[in-house]
């Protein structure tokens, strides 16, 4: 009896975990920068909302594209894989969160390398593509070890993170 309560359990938060990541998909992809964000921006007069997730759909893309830039997309995905793993009942082991929010922080870093030294912007990604996580983490490793040493650095950690995340290891 308490073997299936357990099992019910991890399905209903394998299916939340994958319903909220769709939720999460849909803010990001219908994010404007013209929808305001508890705490960073607003607009006036106020305007109609664009994101098809509301106003908690704006705020929640809001806040991921400005404090990781294009690496928030992989936040959803990481979800879903989760999800996914409680639904077939697999072990989940504390290594794949580790790898994922190592690889969520070294590849913003990447980014905002990438955009730094190609000077890319969008105009979708008022901070950077990178964020502001990975435009303060790039912007150390500039100052510490040049922009060979930030992209080899930035490198490796993006490489270790995989190794995490791979279930090959």
């Amino acid at each position: 009896m308490v073997e299936r309560i357990k099992r019910v359990r991890e399905e209903i938060l394998g299916v939340l975990a994958v319903m909220g990541s769709l939720y999460l998909l849909m803010t990001l992809f219908t994010h404007s920068v013209r929808d305001p964000v508890l705490f960073f921006r607003t607009t006036e007069p106020l305007e109609p909302l664009r994101n098809l997730g509301g106003v908690t759909g704006a705020c929640l893309s809001g806040w991921m594209i400005i404090f990781f830039g294009v690496a928030a997309y992989t936040v959803p995905l990481f979800l879903i894989a989760f999800g996914v793993k409680r639904l077939l009942g697999k072990e989940g082991h504390r290594i794949y969160l580790l790898g994922g929010a190592l690889f969520l922080i070294s590849s913003a870093s990447l980014a905002a390398l990438i955009g730094n030294t190609f000077h890319v912007n969008f105009e979708h990604y008022p901070d950077g593509i990178g964020g502001l996580t990975g435009r303060g983490i790039a912007y150390i490793a500039h100052q510490l070890l040049s922009v060979p040493g930030a992209y080899l650095f930035t490198l490796a950690l993006f490489l270790s993170s995989l190794v995490l995340i791979s279930p090959v290891s």
